[in-house]
């Protein structure tokens, strides 16, 4: 605490008897600072007895500053102790807590959840409002408001099996994350860490289709499947890109078809990718759920410059596919698109030369 604030403190203990009208308010303020002396001075002049923070009463005898995880095991035994410091912590419009005050309360939130076993609906209930709140649209400096929630956010999808209604928040929220950072361009292993956060979310619960407003989202996302790919070098994302992919395909019955763009990157990135024999099945309905011509997409990959011959490939493969559906609609187009097949047999890729 900067020797300013301790004077200031020290005026208005003197002047108006906060730590009379007011001690919540006062040791709310000196918590963050739970370390030090300044700490100790100021639980000394309080009367915590029988109230929220009695539990500090040996704090007066002992004269020492008392460690963190003496407040966390207080937050686990008394669940009224945990609420008070999440809704300290929490943005309104009023105010804006100060990075100190998130960082102790992320560490102690942080270590609460590490310490039990099992994470229950009421510690859930106490918590959700600092994060929610930290992740909304809005909020400013990542690093300070938004970074500890998406911590906070992979521990409970890790520790506790989340409502359907709260998942689908938490999912929204931080898509939203990771479509701000998208946008701003500023910093990109920001926008990688909410996405990965995202991943972490989906792959930990039972997820199967993604909210349809998340989806959207991610749509919008620049490069996704570039940041996918670099991701899929470090971490397990597989199932994540199932549920990626199933919710685009489920888009079709809803009448929200993927961007032909996305489409047609998404089709780049499976088929060039190790995952492509593990979601060939996929590739084939989100080639047909493009708008304007599934046979038009695949002709591409045929006449188009620098396409890798893995892309190529998987094209053909996709392009058989569609041709063994009975879908009158599709037959002239595919029967138009046809002579495009014939360029990759006059190329020197003897992979692509055998899948024609």
């Amino acid at each position: 605490m900067l020797p300013s604030a301790l004077q200031t403190l020290e005026y208005l203990i003197r002047r108006h008897k906060i730590h009379v009208y007011n001690n919540e308010g006062l040791i709310l303020c000196a918590l963050p600072y739970h370390d030090t002396h300044a700490f100790v001075r100021v639980v000394q002049i309080l009367d915590i007895r029988n109230g929220t923070w009695g539990f500090l009463e040996g704090v007066k005898v002992s004269g020492a500053p008392p460690p963190r995880m003496v407040i966390v095991q207080q937050c686990r035994r008394d669940k009224g102790v945990l609420e008070v410091p999440c809704n300290y912590a929490s943005p309104s419009k009023k105010s804006q807590p100060s990075k100190n005050v998130i960082g102790f309360c992320t560490a102690v939130f942080i270590e609460l959840l590490g310490t039990v076993v099992t994470v229950d609906d009421d510690i859930v209930k106490r918590i959700l409002p600092f994060v929610v709140s930290g992740l909304q649209s809005g909020v400013k400096g990542l690093s300070d408001h938004k970074a500890d929630p998406l911590m906070i956010v992979g521990l409970l999808g890790n520790k506790a099996a989340l409502a359907s209604k709260l998942l689908n928040i938490l999912i929204r929220s931080v898509a939203e994350v990771a479509r701000e950072e998208a946008n701003a361009l500023i910093d990109l292993h920001w926008f990688r860490l909410s996405l990965t956060a995202l991943i972490n979310l989906v792959r930990s619960q039972n997820v199967q289709i993604l909210p349809i407003k998340a989806l959207e989202i991610l749509k919008e996302l620049r490069d996704l499947p570039g940041v996918l790919l670099e991701l899929s070098k470090e971490f397990n994302i597989e199932k994540f890109l199932v549920v990626l992919l199933d919710s685009l395909i489920d888009c079709k019955s809803s009448g929200n078809r993927p961007d032909d763009s996305m489409t047609k990157d998404l089709f780049v990135f499976f088929a060039s990718s190790k995952f492509k024999h593990a979601f060939r099945e996929h590739l084939h309905f989100l080639a047909a759920q493009c708008s304007v011509s599934p046979a038009r997409l695949l002709s591409n990959f045929f006449i188009d410059e620098g396409v890798p011959a893995a892309v190529r490939v998987e094209s053909l493969q996709c392009y058989a596919f569609l041709c063994s559906l009975s879908q009158d609609k599709w037959q002239t187009e595919l029967l138009a698109e046809f002579p495009s097949i014939l360029v990759p047999l006059a190329g020197d890729d003897q992979t692509v030369r055998v899948a024609n």
